[in-house]
């Protein structure tokens, strides 16, 4: 469970961040191969204004047989360039980028 401090002029708050979850259920075989598209809609308030703060994200859901063996790119950018220049892990979040079954990555210098 992860908390957010907030300090203003009103005071100290601390407010809870619930976990984001989608979860897709479908029985209908005759949607594999189709695509479908979604607008997922993110909603928080704030209880000491009274002020609400809402943003949407669209995506594209490929219904895909639970035997699918493709790779599919998730459409999120990748970033060019990384500083390893710094103590400490260095994570490029390669799974952010491609979704399918037994993925493995490897590396390369060009």
């Amino acid at each position: 469970m992860n908390h957010i401090y907030s300090a203003d002029e009103a005071g100290l708050a601390l407010f809870k961040l619930d976990d984001a979850r989608l979860n897709l259920h479908y029985i209908n075989e005759s949607f594999i191969g189709r695509t479908e598209l979604l607008s997922i809609t993110a909603t928080s308030s704030d209880p000491n204004s009274n002020k609400t703060v809402k943003c949407t994200q669209n995506m594209t859901i490929i219904f895909a047989n639970k035997d699918e063996t493709r790779i599919f790119e998730t459409g999120y950018p990748m970033i060019k360039n990384y500083s390893a220049n710094y103590p400490g892990e260095l994570r490029v979040p390669l799974d952010n980028r491609f979704m399918g079954p037994n993925i493995t990555f490897s590396v390369d210098n060009l």
